[in-house]
């Protein structure tokens, strides 16, 4: 059976890109820890988790993906990615902090840097939010055109029914009055 979670480390430039992707249920939470610990171990230098290709996460795996980046040794870990929309759903259902939030305290002499992290990952996760807004305003918009043009076509079927219902009866009207002619 092939893994439904990917745990994939990246060195560049002195700085450590551990990749968690592909679904974190209740079935791979359990494991988590010993994969991203192997996988980060020969590792060294600041250290991003990117969260942008998990597309499931369920209760068990968001605990366990919040402790796990929480202890995370302090001088490694410098930021959490945007998660996608999906895992972001859950996360909120849970009442579980954004992403950016997870971060571990570190020495007080950093604090400011963490704090501009986390207010940069905040604004890209706003702008995201925001991005998503005004697809679903364009479906809005573009779903209000369509309702327009229906009705415009459902007026336009009406008056067309009228006026066939109108020459009907003076078709009728026409008939009944030659029937009467003729009979006179």
């Amino acid at each position: 059976m092939e893994d439904q979670l990917k745990v994939h480390v990246e060195s560049r430039n002195g700085t450590c890109t551990l990749r968690i992707a592909g679904e974190l249920d209740c079935l791979e939470a359990d494991g988590l820890p010993v994969r991203v610990i192997a996988a980060i171990g020969p590792t060294s230098g600041p250290l991003v988790v990117d969260l942008s290709g998990l597309t499931f996460i369920d209760a068990a795996g968001a605990r366990a993906l919040t402790h796990l980046i929480r202890t995370l040794p302090a001088d490694r870990l410098t930021a959490v990615s945007l998660c996608t929309p999906a895992v972001r759903r859950v996360l909120d259902i849970l009442r579980m902090p954004p992403p950016a939030m997870w971060v571990a305290r570190r020495p007080a002499t950093t604090d400011t840097m963490d704090l501009i992290r986390r207010m940069r990952l905040a604004l890209n996760e706003a702008i995201d939010t925001q991005s998503t807004a005004s697809h679903a305003m364009g479906c809005l918009r573009a779903t209000c055109i369509r309702v327009a043009n229906t009705c415009e076509r459902a007026g336009l079927i009406r008056e067309q029914a009228r006026e066939t219902l109108a020459g009907t009866r003076a078709t009728r009207t026409q008939r009944v009055h030659a029937r009467e002619g003729a009979a006179d």
